[in-house]
């Protein structure tokens, strides 16, 4: 398997990089580097498009269409799951996240 590079800021800048050396790549999960891949039931599956509606039975009651994957059990949407649970897909696919749960935002006890 390909080693996966990672640019969260910690860790030693293994992979340097000409005109890139302000980027601290490094090996993903290597010495102190906040993220690890995603393996088992944390690899987002099943992304599709769904009908969701939110506040139901009020005056301000909405539909759209929003991009949703299941994760652990759980649908999400994919906003929640970039930008809140900070997952991000490698050009090989994979995926990596935080390594830890209390780095993410999330709402609720849906982790």
């Amino acid at each position: 398997m390909k080693e996966l590079l990672c640019g969260c800021g910690h860790g030693e800048a293994t992979h340097p990089f000409e005109g890139l050396e302000g980027l601290r790549l490094h090996v993903l999960g290597e010495g102190n580097c906040a993220r690890k891949l995603a393996i088992g039931n944390l690899v987002p599956t099943n992304f599709r498009f769904e009908v969701w509606t939110t506040l139901a039975g009020t005056p301000h009651e909405s539909t759209f269409l929003t991009e949703v994957c299941d994760v652990n059990g759980q649908t999400i949407t994919a906003y929640t799951l970039k930008h809140q649970r900070m997952y991000s897909q490698h050009e090989d696919g994979s995926w990596s996240l935080l390594k830890s749960e209390e780095s993410t935002i999330s709402i609720g006890e849906e982790w």
